[in-house]
């Protein structure tokens, strides 16, 4: 009930959010390991434990994202107010004016 509140505050909607597991995949295919790896807490999947790993891979590939919609001429601005933007009956399609 209290994810079902949350969900309709603007506020908590992130336009780059990155599921973790989605994450994790990512993370692993980048740096050819494996999901396991990277979630891994033990030594040889690299310091700070599984939730640094996942914030700075979060980190770098929203960047690698809104790199590559700049270069792709996208106006990363156009997110700024997303939170505001007309959404679909079902609130999975973003309409554009």
């Amino acid at each position: 009930m209290k994810l079902k509140k949350q969900a309709n505050n603007k506020v908590n909607w992130n336009t780059f959010f990155i599921n973790e597991n989605c994450l994790a995949e990512a993370i692993a295919e980048t740096y050819n390991t494996t999901k396991q790896s990277v979630l891994s807490e033990g030594k040889g999947g690299g310091g700070g434990g599984a939730a640094v790993r996942l914030a700075l891979g979060e980190t770098e590939m929203v960047q690698k994202t809104k790199d590559f919609l700049q270069r792709s001429g996208v106006s990363l601005e156009a997110f700024e107010n997303m939170a505001d933007a007309k959404r679909s009956v079902r609130n999975t399609i973003i309409k554009l004016k």
